[in-house]
């Protein structure tokens, strides 16, 4: 049997409603609407990354300001002495001024005699000006040590500009 011409095969379907056309459109709009879903998934995944690295610097920034402040505490249990004092002087400048506003104002400012000392320390009972911090001084290390406890324990939504 010899293979027929093509003038003899059955013609094409009609075009309809049902027929190729409306497959081809669903298709696109389906594609369309999935490409669109993959563009809002990557700009959430961006968002959440950027929050996530926000988050691990605030983490960071306040676990270094705690061990700063924990070496200002163990300062103020110690007799004062110059070195004290100098490593007082340095782990304060370490930390924002609005964190120890008090200290980082009295390690700045000189008395009228030129002696920055006096103005950290406060007269023990044998009157030696050098015996003791002012008390004032320590409640304000507390009161910092305490705040960036409860910001680390603050959940990231609620943080708002709590950040100090």
């Amino acid at each position: 049997m010899r293979p027929r011409p093509w003038h003899h095969c059955p013609p094409p379907a009609e075009p309809g409603f049902w027929s190729t056309g409306f497959w081809d459109i669903a298709s696109f709009v389906g594609n369309i609407l999935a490409a669109a879903i993959a563009v809002v998934a990557i700009v959430i995944a961006l968002r959440q990354g950027k929050a996530a690295h926000q988050a691990l610097v605030r983490e960071r920034r306040i676990d270094f300001q705690l061990d700063v402040l924990s070496d200002i505490a163990e300062v103020f249990g110690a007799p004062p002495s110059n070195p004290q004092l100098n490593l007082l002087k340095a782990r304060v400048r370490m930390l924002p001024a609005t964190l120890l506003p008090r200290l980082a104002d009295a390690i700045s400012n000189e008395t009228a005699d030129g002696n920055r000392e006096a103005m950290i320390y406060t007269d023990g009972p044998t009157y030696n000006p050098k015996d003791h911090y002012h008390a004032h001084l320590f409640d304000e290390v507390l009161a910092a040590i305490a705040s960036l406890l409860e910001q680390r324990d603050m959940p990231t939504a609620k943080q708002g500009s709590a950040q100090p």
